[in-house]
């Protein structure tokens, strides 16, 4: 029997937490779908040469070429497609793709349209906020959060809108418990150090920089492992200089296998200032490492509350203590138990499932 064709909307394939759920959705669903993906930014190329993952799927992923501002050929190419292959579901993630998705959705007269919010802070913007509150009112997608928090903040920005809650989820089976020793080898990093490691990208909003600023306050030898890149990335090499541990912080750049990187890791920190609910913390949590986390947007949500610690953002002090406490706490299976529970790709996948089938 011929499988029912899902199309996700996406603004660009570079890897990031949007992008990596889309692909586990891409990967994970019911076996009655095909999901592709479409990013309206770049070429195949020019994503797969940064992001390897990309090449097993490559011809169930579409690329728009869309350039900046407002591009009417990207709609016209959608809409073309989508009359093309009677898609029974499209599923957009973010305020872009929902514009240009939605719309083309509409017009090809596609019966069910999800949409996904990923994030609150943008919608402080009112110029987004109406934007999407008009788009929303048009569409009439069925609207998601990832997290409670993105789901509140939706209410408040646009009053009318009645999102329900889905949380992100990662593979389980893939993000396991590892030989610490053996990971730390392979990723030419300290056996006998404690590591704090953030795999984020490296740009203002991760705030990365905060990790080097307390590190020199740190009880005993203490490593930074960083997994990332981004135009910040000059910036914390000078200031690992300036703060004279240029030989404790590790820029390790994209790595392929990240469970790895997690296992080889004593304690995850993700001092963020602006996040919707990152999948980062799921994914060290899964391999048992437990998590020092800003509280900001939705990462309460995605952090377990006995082996991991929330920290008030712009509180050094209080990252500090945090991290000291967690790098020399016991260890036990308190974080990976609390993915299994809430964040498993698995119950994600279902739960999208259902609403594609339900509508």
């Amino acid at each position: 029997m011929k499988k029912k064709i899902i199309y996700q909307i996406v603004q660009h394939l570079r890897p990031g937490g949007i992008e990596m759920m889309a692909l586990d959705l891409l990967k994970h669903a019911n076996s009655e779908y095909e999901v592709h993906i479409v990013s309206l930014e770049g070429n195949y190329d020019e994503f797969a040469t940064k992001w390897p993952a990309l090449v097993e799927y490559r011809d169930r992923l579409h690329f728009m070429g869309k350039k900046s501002g407002v591009s009417w050929c990207v709609f016209t190419k959608l809409l073309q497609l989508f009359l093309r292959t009677r898609p029974v579901a499209i599923h957009t993630h973010h305020i872009g793709p929902l514009l240009y998705g939605g719309l083309s959705a509409k017009l090809a007269r596609v019966s069910s349209i999800v949409h996904t919010e990923h994030d609150g802070w943008h919608l402080n913007s009112p110029k987004a906020s109406k934007l999407e509150g008009l788009l929303l009112k048009i569409i009439k997608p069925h609207l998601v959060a990832d997290a409670r928090n993105v789901a509140q903040a939706l209410k408040e920005a646009i009053p009318k809108c009645n999102p329900i809650t889905i949380m992100n989820g990662i593979d389980t089976d893939k993000f396991v418990k590892g030989d610490k020793y053996a990971a730390r080898r392979h990723l030419n990093l300290p056996e006998n150090a404690l590591i704090i490691g953030c795999a984020a990208r490296m740009e203002a909003e991760k705030s990365i920089h905060s990790i080097l600023e307390v590190m020199p306050h740190l009880k005993g030898n203490i490593h930074l492992a960083l997994a990332g890149d981004g135009t910040m990335r000059d910036f914390l090499e000078a200031l690992a200089v300036k703060q004279n541990i240029q030989n404790r912080v590790h820029f390790l750049g994209l790595i392929d296998n990240m469970p790895q990187f997690y296992q080889a890791l004593d304690v995850f920190c993700l001092p963020s200032i602006k996040e919707g609910l990152p999948l980062s913390p799921l994914e060290a949590q899964s391999c048992n490492i437990p998590c020092v986390v800003n509280d900001v947007g939705g990462c309460r949500e995605a952090v377990c509350t006995s082996s991991g610690e929330m920290v008030n953002v712009g509180d050094l002090r209080h990252l500090r203590n945090a991290l000291d406490r967690k790098l020399h706490q016991e260890q036990s299976d308190k974080p990976r138990d609390f993915v299994l529970q809430y964040g498993d790709v698995h119950k994600m996948a279902s739960a999208y499932g259902d609403l594609y089938s339900n509508i």
